[in-house]
């Protein structure tokens, strides 16, 4: 009976600890997103936690800087669904964990660091934590290419005096062709690298002979888009 007793014991011990093996988390892959001017983005993917009670927790400091700051922990991800209808697109997230870096300044070097830590412990290493501690830097304000071309853009019917050359619709300035219909999409572009767009102030039409798009601009506005 004893016997018994002892094994039943032992098995039990050992369904346990298989159990709680699932419930640790394992760390795997650590991704950093492209930065922004302003924004950081990180994933860390990981195997485990079952029971999905690790966390991240997340601060940062301006490189040369001592003291760190917080910043929002990572949000945990596993098999949530994101769906749009019509196909356009079906995601399942994978089992990680996810979140960015707000408000920061552009063109600076910045540390990130990550705490990962689950009650259940950490697979395959001693402790309750495991941190990770990256460095990054945000992008810089894209500039226009001094040598590029300015295509300025009116509004319709303007009479005033123009800078050359000029376009009475966005689409005529981007593409050789802007008129409507199915070939809208069709225009080859006239736009190249580094060339940058002005557009007027007044009511801007997207497309040549129509009111159906249109921008109320108060002021002339700068597109940086097309200054790659």
């Amino acid at each position: 009976m004893r016997r018994f007793s002892l094994r039943l014991a032992v098995s039990v011990i050992a369904l346990l600890k298989l159990c709680n093996a699932g419930d640790k988390v394992q760390p795997g892959e650590f991704i950093i997103d492209h930065p922004t001017l302003i924004n950081l983005g990180f994933e860390w993917l990981i195997d485990g936690d079952d029971n999905r009670n690790a966390r991240v927790d997340v601060s940062y400091r301006r490189r040369g800087d001592s003291q760190w700051k917080p910043a929002l922990p990572l949000l945990r991800l596993q098999g949530e669904r994101i769906y749009q209808n019509q196909g356009v697109f079906d995601v399942i997230s994978p089992n990680m964990f996810a979140g960015s870096i707000l408000d920061l300044e552009p063109s600076t070097d910045y540390e990130a660091r990550f705490v990962m830590s689950d009650p259940d412990g950490i697979s395959g290493q001693p402790g309750a934590t495991v941190t990770k501690t990256v460095t990054i830097r945000t992008r810089a304000e894209p500039r226009p290419y001094s040598g590029g071309r300015v295509l300025h853009v009116y509004p319709p019917g303007y009479q005033g005096p123009k800078s050359e050359p000029s376009f009475d619709a966005l689409m005529c300035a981007y593409n050789y062709y802007c008129g409507g219909g199915d070939t809208v999409t069709a225009g080859r572009p006239r736009v190249k690298p580094g060339d940058t767009v002005l557009v007027h102030a007044g009511t801007i039409a997207i497309i040549r002979n129509t009111i159906l798009a249109t921008a109320r601009l108060m002021r002339p506005h700068h597109s940086r888009a097309l200054t790659t």
